[in-house]
């Protein structure tokens, strides 16, 4: 029988191992609430409708002035990666100039996610 390594995962992102932990563990939660709250949708499968949470509340969550964390991540968006020449690659996702909203936030909170749990990290040609 093969034995799995655990730990290489880790030891291929830069981050620590607590900070990856609590991503997953504050995006589980966050889902888990939306889909509780009726922000759900059926599909193949279910999953979260961040359109509708988004069309609700898109007026009333966003604080103002907004925290250094939220200004830090809209100063320095989430790449997103892409296939170029069969190259994977990474490029920016620069929002719209005056685009603060709730949902370019959600979407680059996404992505930040997505890029930690599925995305390669780093650029590869196949």
């Amino acid at each position: 029988m093969t034995s799995v390594d655990l730990e290489k995962p880790f030891r291929d992102v830069q981050d620590s191992k607590d900070l990856v932990c609590k991503v997953f563990l504050v995006f589980s939660r966050f889902e888990f609430a939306l889909k509780r709250s009726g922000y759900a949708k059926q599909q193949d499968y279910l999953k979260v409708d961040r359109a509708c949470f988004v069309r609700k509340h898109s007026n009333s969550l966003l604080p103002s002035p907004l925290p250094q964390d939220l200004l830090y991540l809209r100063n320095n968006p989430p790449k997103k990666q892409k296939l170029e020449n069969n190259c994977l690659e990474w490029q920016d996702h620069e929002p719209a100039p005056n685009d603060l909203t709730l949902k370019w936030l959600l979407d680059a909170a996404y992505t930040v996610r997505n890029n930690l749990f599925h995305g390669g990290k780093w650029t590869i040609c196949y």
